[in-house]
């Protein structure tokens, strides 16, 4: 005998709720086929397909089936069946960013909860539970705190009270995200860590999954990045058991993320291009667009402009056809800052301001917060004061009506800024305050407090030139160590090579020019190790401008020269204010170095490998010997500090040099150095991952045995793909 209707449902219900989705349609279909089947329980099924969709990321085919299915009951006059439905377009609204929308209709079906009858109250216990839930998130998003901090406990209280488990998950975990608003970090983590216990019980392993990845989020927010890194691999394993492309795509695209966050730029790249062939096999257009969104802000960090703002582009048509208004403000904020790094201020300007025009129309509160910060950034760099005055009044309305810590730090650090563009000195020494303010609070966003910090090392680099005082250089100091020490916890390496540079220059201020020397071999090793190649130039340059007037420095030192004149040659204003913002680093055109001749050389001196790239003259050739000589009288004290490039100057020739695995490859040439370091490395890997070319360079450095013909042919033309091709 064939089940009832009412079984088939709670039989598909069961099924949705273990995560047996494809189980639960089969169910579906079957029990629509009925032809005794009521219009009233059809719609019921209906709705279920509806949840169904949404667990799929198949947010828009849910709206169309929800709004239809509301039209249906109407026709019926079913008011639960309406409420129902009308709950569920809310949901798909919310999945697709239109929170505003989402809003009305959380009206509209208040209003049929306050008329439906008394008889259904389970039933409508049940749906203001969901209604509560769904209101809550959008009040978030719309900047409606108040609403959000009201309505989510409600909802928790009454899915508790009946023992709805999955629900009170999701309610938990949106609980959670909203605590983490709020800073109460530890709070939100227990409340992640209550939902995940309960998900465990249940079984339904995507939803198990969605909560690894909600808790690996929030985990590295806080910095947490290998914590993150853990719930990611166990989520990862779940949707490879499943065979989830779309899980895997999310995954692999938040594990990019970590190695993003950690410097790891090629191996982040490598994951989102493998979570965007996944998207492009599943057809999620949504997915497929923030991945793309991801690869741009690699390209961004490694300088490579252009393709940061193609990629941005590529992801905001995906966006424009969804019609998804939260992406696309999101991706014409991100074009913005393409432009702020190219330079080019007004057309960043005309971006974010397009994308502040959808988040205000969004009502996404804490995003319009964000852009008025940069677009303050922007017209100050400008030089439109007045402009920028504007802005922060916005910004400073929004502080007022939301208490939200971040957007606090977001006017404090705003109202810093304008300040410090005026002369007065009682203005500076109040921004200096309110940048303290910040940094003696809890960190809400790592890149807010550090930008608080490089604008209170810049406050404080003026003051020093301008005083002369030595306690105010030791707490320059002791700000630098401290983002130091936050690079270091965040492991974030773009910000650990930025502050060995700043590190650079205050060594320099204490006339230790080999100090100096070897933060900025750090600083660049990590930025080329990382492929920041922008970065790696910069850095590059300052180690060239180091080396072209240390005969400056030493002098200043012989005579113990003032503060005054220290400071006037250093360039750490320069580096601060390319810090400040998070503004990234274009990659200029490299102008490529004249090669000259490349040595390999043992730890004692003796010559291995020579390699002469032009016709030398008589003078030339002899200055080329005398470098020789020179190297082989310091070349012990060389290999007491390998790993680093080491440079000298000399004339119109410059040396790098890098030691490995006992072994000294020197690079002569003429020109700039980035490049020419970049081409360094590439010979000593090429050398070094031809197994049998590096044993018998390292054989015939402690052996008096010579390379013969075929090996110095094998070499050379490593060499020259690498230095001349």
């Amino acid at each position: 005998m064939r089940q009832s209707t009412e079984e088939d449902y709670s039989l598909a219900e069961e099924m949705i709720i273990k995560g047996n989705y494809i189980s639960a349609l089969d169910t579906i279909e079957k029990a629509e086929q009925i032809s005794e089947i009521a219009p009233g329980s059809k719609l019921k099924f209906q709705l279920l397909k509806a949840r169904i969709l949404l667990d799929l990321g198949e947010y828009q085919k849910a709206l169309v089936l929800s709004i239809n299915t509301f039209q249906e009951s109407e026709k019926l006059c079913e008011r639960v069946l309406m409420i129902d439905s009308k709950i569920s377009v809310i949901a798909s609204k919310r999945y697709l960013g239109q929170f505003k929308e989402a809003n009305e209709v959380v009206i509209e079906t208040e209003t049929l909860i306050a008329d439906a009858e008394e008889s259904n109250e389970i039933d409508l216990k049940l749906q203001e539970a969901r209604l509560l839930f769904n209101k809550g998130i959008c009040g978030r998003a719309t900047g409606n705190q108040d609403v959000t901090d009201e309505c989510l406990p409600k909802s928790i209280e009454i899915f508790e009270a009946l023992n709805n488990k999955p629900e009170l998950c999701d309610s938990l975990e949106a609980k959670a995200m909203n605590i983490d608003a709020s800073k109460d970090f530890r709070l939100a983590i227990e409340t992640l860590m209550k939902s995940l216990k309960i998900r465990e019980e249940i079984g339904n392993k995507q939803r198990l999954a969605n909560t690894y990845n909600r808790i690996g989020v929030h985990t590295s927010n806080l910095g947490l990045n290998d914590e993150a890194l853990d719930y990611y691999i166990k989520g990862l394993e779940i949707a490879e058991e499943l065979k989830n492309k779309d899980l895997i795509a999310i995954f692999t695209l938040n594990m990019g993320n970590i190695s993003s966050k950690k410097g790891q730029l090629a191996k982040a790249l490598n994951s989102y291009l493998e979570a965007q062939q996944l998207s492009r096999l599943t057809g999620n257009k949504h997915m497929s667009a923030a991945i793309l969104i991801n690869i741009a802000d690699i390209y961004l960090k490694r300088g490579e402009i252009e393709k940061a703002l193609e990629y941005n582009k590529l992801a905001l048509k995906d966006f424009e056809d969804l019609n998804f208004r939260q992406g696309i403000a999101a991706i014409l904020r991100n074009i913005g800052k393409v432009y702020y790094t190219k330079g080019n201020l007004e057309l960043a300007s005309t971006f974010f301001n397009e994308s502040l025009s959808i988040r205000q129309e969004l009502t996404d509160i804490q995003s319009c917060a964000e852009i008025l910060y940069n677009l303050v950034t922007i017209y100050l760099d400008e030089g439109l004061l007045e402009q920028a005055k504007d802005y922060h009044s916005q910004l400073e309305k929004i502080k007022e009506r939301n208490l939200l810590p971040l957007i606090n730090h977001l006017y404090c650090i705003s109202e810093a800024k304008l300040l410090k563009s005026t002369p007065r000195l009682k203005n500076r020494v109040v921004a200096e305050e309110l940048l303290r303010s910040v940094i003696e609070d809890d960190i809400i966003s790592h890149t807010i407090t550090i930008d608080a910090y490089l604008l209170l090392c810049e406050l404080l680099l003026d003051e020093l030139m301008l005083l002369g005082d030595k306690s105010v250089l030791d707490e320059l100091t002791e700000y630098i160590e401290n983002l130091f020490d936050i690079a270091k916890a965040q492991q974030s390496h773009s910000l650990l090579a930025k502050t060995y540079l700043l590190k650079s220059q205050l060594a320099l201020i204490n006339f230790d020019v080999d100090k100096a020397k070897g933060l900025l071999s750090q600083a660049l090793f990590i930025a080329e190790e990382r492929e920041m190649h922008g970065l790696a130039y910069d850095i590059s340059k300052e180690y060239d401008n180091l080396i072209n007037n240390k005969e400056d420095w030493i002098l200043l030192a012989q005579r113990n020269a003032p503060l005054s004149e220290r400071l006037a040659l250093i360039t750490m204003n320069d580096a601060l204010q390319t810090m400040i913002g998070n503004k990234g680093i274009a990659l200029p055109e490299i102008i490529q170095e004249e090669p000259v001749y490349i040595i390999i050389q043992n730890d004692s001196g003796k010559t291995i490998f020579t390699e002469e790239f032009q016709s030398l003259s008589k003078l030339d050739g002899a200055l080329i010997g005398g470098f020789i000589a020179a190297l082989n009288s310091f070349v012990q004290e060389l290999f007491h500090t390998p790993g680093h490039i080491e440079r000298i100057k000399h004339q119109d020739y410059t040396l790098v040099l890098k030691i490995h695995e006992g072994l000294l490859i020197t690079y002569i040439y003429k020109g700039q150095s980035y490049s020419s370091i970049k081409k360094l490395n590439n010979f000593v890997d090429s050398l070094s991952t031809t197994p049998d070319l590096w044993k018998t360079l390292q054989k015939s450095s402690t052996s008096p045995k010579m390379l013969n013909e075929e090996e110095i042919f094998s070499i050379r033309k490593i060499s020259e793909s690498c230095f001349v091709l």
